[in-house]
């Protein structure tokens, strides 16, 4: 007998409370886990910083990089594909056929790839990292994909049954563990490189065994050839997609440790690391919204594509606030967390926080795409700013070193954001707000860039400079009329309208 769920959101307590409510309970959420993830994710920074080298921290960044691309070639689009066809069901049957059969197929298959591959360990730490030393490491490493992949399923169950509190907490507690498994391991047994590899492996082995039992309803004995056989039609055609998006995102590390030292790839890695502060926003905002995009285009096409282009210039807003705030204080925030060894990062802060900016806004830019199912279009625009980045890259890097790799990753995710806007227009229009948001993107360069000509040392005096810095930033903003009282108003509106109609 079909067991008929009475809604999608039925471990959801405000699953019947207005739904700009929920969006906003959801936001809080997922903004404030993603806050205290991050912050958690900051404090290994100085763990690594001290008790590693600058080559050996450079090692771990390669080691990260080139483990998550295999995560997402053995993991055959599974995120996206799993989320497709969640929706689609119209039963708790029906989801826990779904969920079963996807982790029955991702368990066997991605063990037995990960397995094989630890035999590659040798070579690719001798050819990449110039000392088979780093072979251990790697392997472990390469392990711990199958428990990425199958955590990150299980989290996919948590968020698309309207549970962040869930979801929030279980990425808390894998932070949690793997700080202080970083902290045992690396500064108390000193096993360096080799201990952040066993720490990410075993705080992803605890995190498991919890995220499966907090989603035992969606699981059963059931498994089916037929769906596994279109989940993986669906999900195959965006390996490649999501392949260019890895290179254009992490190759310039690789080109650095080949053309560079793997000193330049630690600074990298630690300035990297500080522009991944931005994606707070972003990440919030995507984990809330995402499940109501659907929704929100089925309902009221018109009324979404009002709300996509208004989300886009706060997007640019948002980013283009924190690309000056982070360029601006680039040197007091590597003071506090790392040692002057690392200080040099700063130079590339500013063009990596310019390029995070372009990149969150794809998840604008990108939608057209989504929505009409033309996902083909996605992979082509991709390979294309790969293209563009590892050129960039091969180029400019004996020249400039680390710093033409940051401008590189910055102006691949511009070109790949405009080629999705020139590209989506055609398919479904989105109403973008173009003097606004152009406005905010070119005062955003221009004080990004100019963040550079502040002083780079510790003293109240350089302090209230940046803080007058990124006033004047703010107060440009205003002078061009592109924020105003009216904004947060017009967005509940549009929200209510769309969001509205399916209550």
């Amino acid at each position: 007998m079909t067991v008929v769920e009475a809604s999608p959101d039925a471990h959801d307590p405000s699953a019947h409370a207005h739904p700009i409510r929920r969006l906003a309970k959801d936001l809080v959420v997922y903004g404030g886990g993603e806050v205290l993830v991050r912050a958690g994710g900051l404090l290994t920074l100085p763990i690594y910083t001290r008790a590693l080298a600058a080559d050996q921290y450079g090692a771990w960044g390669f080691i990260v990089t080139a483990v998550g691309l295999l995560g997402v070639v053995v993991g055959l689009g599974s995120d996206s594909a799993y989320v497709r066809y969640y929706f689609r069901c119209r039963s708790l049957r029906e989801k826990q056929v779904l969920t079963s059969t996807w982790f029955g197929f991702l368990a066997v298959w991605t063990v037995a790839v990960s397995v094989a591959l630890t035999a590659l360990a040798p070579w690719t730490s001798s050819w990449f990292l110039g000392h088979h030393s780093y072979a251990f490491p790697l392997a472990l490493a390469i392990l711990s994909t199958p428990l990425t992949l199958m955590n990150g399923m299980f989290g996919e169950v948590l968020r698309n049954s309207f549970r962040p509190v869930a979801y929030t907490a279980m990425n808390l507690f894998g932070t949690l563990a793997l700080i202080t498994l970083t902290a045992v391991f690396v500064l108390v047994l000193h096993k360096g490189v080799t201990g952040l590899a066993l720490s990410l492996d075993l705080s992803l082995a605890a995190a498991l065994p919890i995220r499966i039992w907090l989603a035992r309803d969606h699981l059963s004995r059931s498994f089916s050839s037929s769906l596994l056989r279109r989940l993986l039609r669906y999900g195959w055609p965006l390996v490649p997609s999501s392949i260019a998006y890895w290179i254009f995102a992490v190759s310039d590390r690789f080109v650095l440790a080949k053309l560079a030292d793997l000193r330049a790839v630690g600074l990298y890695t630690v300035a990297a690391s500080i522009t991944a502060t931005l994606g707070l926003f972003q990440v919030a905002l995507s984990r809330a919204w995402s499940p109501h995009a659907f929704k929100m285009y089925e309902h009221d096409p018109a009324a979404a594509s009002r709300l996509f282009g208004r989300v886009f210039t706060y997007i640019v807003l948002v980013f283009g606030l924190g690309c000056v705030f982070v360029s601006a204080f680039a040197h007091e925030i590597l003071v506090v967390l790392a040692t002057p060894r690392y200080y040099g990062a700063a130079v590339a802060v500013g063009p990596l926080a310019l390029g995070y900016l372009a990149y969150a806004t794809t998840q604008i830019t990108a939608g057209p795409m989504t929505v009409m199912e033309r996902t083909s279009y996605l992979a082509r625009i991709a390979w294309a700013a790969a293209g563009l980045n590892l050129a960039l890259n091969i180029a400019l890097v004996p020249i400039w070193g680390m710093v033409a790799s940051a401008w590189a990753t910055a102006a691949a995710y511009l070109f790949l954001t405009i080629a999705y806007i020139v590209v989506g227009q055609r398919l479904w229009r989105v109403d973008y707000d173009r003097r606004r948001a152009g406005t905010i993107a070119l005062l955003t360069l221009v004080f990004t860039v100019a963040s550079r000509v502040l002083p780079g040392q510790e003293s109240p005096g350089a302090v209230s400079l940046k803080i007058l810095f990124v006033l004047a930033f703010v107060g440009g903003l205003f002078a061009a009329r592109v924020v105003g009282p009216s904004d947060w108003h017009e967005l509940r509106a549009q929200v209510r309208t769309i969001e509205g109609v399916g209550t």
